[in-house]
């Protein structure tokens, strides 16, 4: 989710490093891999991004399905 972000929301300079990226294909660890991509998994918030973000998928599909139960 932090590589799709960071890719979707940034420049050319992001895009860039997407395609450096997928470039290095399986010749690194996908730790490695993802730092070329500007995307470090060793820190805390890419694993706390993407919870909220699961929290915040969670909340809308109660809010669904409460409307279809009423």
């Amino acid at each position: 989710m932090a590589l799709a972000n960071r890719v979707y929301n940034g420049g050319e300079s992001e895009r860039k490093d997407y395609f450096k990226f997928l470039a290095s294909g399986g010749s690194r660890y996908p730790i490695d891999a993802l730092k070329i991509a500007g995307v470090n998994m060793e820190e805390k918030e890419p694993v706390r991004a993407a919870c909220e973000t699961f929290v915040a998928t969670l909340d809308e599909l109660d809010t669904a399905l409460q409307a279809i139960n009423r």
